[in-house]
């Protein structure tokens, strides 16, 4: 386990001592009823994570001519309901934020519309009773979207190509499809026409996949080390610096602005 790690390399004198881990993991998360350590214990467990872009909706970054498009976003988490339930206990207490529980769902989210620049998304955190899993997530419609479609992206054309000479047996995958690569190659050209190009940018445009290409990547831990397998031509010390790119996405929309009014959703939400 990580924790028993740093703590055999802090009685060795390497990074903080027994004691000062011991007083980290004693701190309380985000000022929660839950402390660091109690969360930690719990991160032995199933995530996931679902991007999807919009490519007819730009959104721009305040006082800026940099733009990227839409993108919704929901992190699931299974065995953190503790973590859902401390949050709502303290949205209790805070007018700006609603709780709401129904026999199905647990959510915290914005109490008021969210004004310009962040006016686009409702961010939301969602506990699933029956399962304990917690949703990280754009908006209550976009987790409505992604647990109430019949479709699986896993039935694609593209997704059945990015895997179909790969494993699949792992601990985890990930797929970028073409217009995910498409976008990740877009947002590299607009910080090059903003800030000129460079050795890193240079860098970066060869490590990214090719534009409009479905990406899959099966990784697997062994005895030996971490097994990462793909179908992409690069060496897999690109994975990181790709995963990074396309995590940019969400990071920039909670500071994006929206230029077009959202778009309603036809779908009404559980939480409703």
């Amino acid at each position: 386990m990580l924790l028993d790690v740093v703590r055999s390399l802090g009685e060795l004198g390497v990074g903080m001592s027994p004691e000062e881990l011991d007083q980290a993991l004693n701190e309380r998360v985000l000022e929660l009823d839950m402390t660091l350590g109690a969360l930690v214990e719990r991160l032995d467990t199933t995530a996931g994570l679902i991007l999807a872009v919009d490519e007819s909706r730009p959104l721009g970054i305040p006082g800026e001519s940099f733009w990227f498009p839409y993108t919704d976003f929901l992190l699931r988490i299974d065995g953190l309901s503790d973590l859902a339930d401390a949050i709502a206990k303290k949205a209790a207490l805070d007018p700006f934020i609603a709780s709401e529980r129904t026999d199905e769902w647990v959510i915290i989210k914005p109490a008021i519309s969210l004004p310009p620049p962040w006016n686009a998304y409702e961010p939301s955190v969602a506990k699933e009773v029956a399962t304990g899993r917690m949703y990280i997530v754009s908006s209550p419609a976009f987790l409505e979207r992604c647990i109430s479609t019949i479709e699986s992206v896993a039935q694609s054309s593209d997704f059945i190509r990015a895997f179909r000479q790969l494993s699949p047996d792992g601990n985890g995958l990930t797929y970028l499809s073409p217009r995910m690569t498409r976008q990740m190659h877009g947002l590299l050209d607009r910080v090059i026409e903003a800030n000129g190009s460079s050795v890193t940018t240079t860098i970066a445009r060869f490590f990214l996949p090719d534009i409009g290409y479905p990406v899959g990547w099966v990784v697997t831990n062994r005895d030996d080390g971490i097994l990462f397998t793909s179908n992409t031509p690069s060496s897999h010390k690109s994975t990181l610096l790709t995963l990074g790119y396309a995590a940019l996405l969400p990071a920039l929309a909670v500071v994006g602005t929206s230029m077009l009014a959202p778009e309603p959703s036809a779908t009404q939400s559980p939480f409703d």
